[in-house]
């Protein structure tokens, strides 16, 4: 899969034949902008479209801008950053499949592995702490809940990445953002296993 990220330079270099008509009239539909010379344009693109599916470009994943952004955040950059994308989908939202894969249900899956991850993570980190098991209880009552996480979403910026549900008017509920928090902790496992997951539970100081 090819990713193009928002540096013309490397755009101009690495741009399919044919694949900036695909990108200029999708971008022109959607937004009703006039046609652009190629690299405002693309640039615009990698930055602000969201791409209902990445079918509608072939085998190319242009980074949006919410990716990119949630990167800086997290410290940490994604060898494959649609796994991000996935995971700040709102359920709801305009996408509902990325490489071919559905996503019905949005950044839900994804939330659930991260749900375990994290609540793997917080027991290592206990137990390497030489915690008793009735600390290590209390512990993940605490830190793995669903106010804690809402919040670290708030705290850190993540709510403004979430790829929002159309319906919602902009409001974002405290549910979805914690499973946002839990779906960026199972993509980043996804992207570089057990040490990725661990470097963005750090990040996010959520123990």
């Amino acid at each position: 899969m090819k990713v193009f990220r928002a540096s013309w330079p490397r755009l101009a270099r690495q741009i399919p034949k044919g694949l900036y008509s695909k990108l200029q009239y999708s971008f022109v539909a959607k937004n009703k902008f006039r046609r652009r010379p190629l690299a405002p344009l693309l640039l615009n693109i990698s930055r602000h479209i969201t791409l209902s599916n990445t079918s509608e470009i072939g085998d190319a994943f242009v980074i949006p801008g919410q990716v990119v952004k949630a990167q800086e955040i997290l410290g940490y950059v994604f060898k494959a950053p649609e796994i991000l994308w996935e995971a700040l989908q709102a359920p709801g939202s305009d996408i509902t499949a990325l490489n071919g894969r559905p996503i019905p249900n949005g950044n839900k899956p994804l939330a659930g592995v991260g749900d375990k991850v994290f609540g793997l993570l917080t027991v290592l980190d206990s137990y390497e702490r030489g915690d008793n098991t009735a600390s290590t209880a209390v512990l993940l009552r605490t830190v793995v809940s669903n106010y804690q996480l809402a919040t670290t979403c708030d705290n850190f910026g993540l709510t403004e990445c979430i790829n929002q549900n159309p319906s919602g008017a902009g409001v974002v509920s405290p549910r979805t953002r914690a499973d946002t928090v839990e779906a960026i902790i199972g993509a980043a496992f996804r992207d570089g296993g057990l040490d990725a997951a661990r470097q963005v539970v750090k990040r996010l100081k959520l123990f």
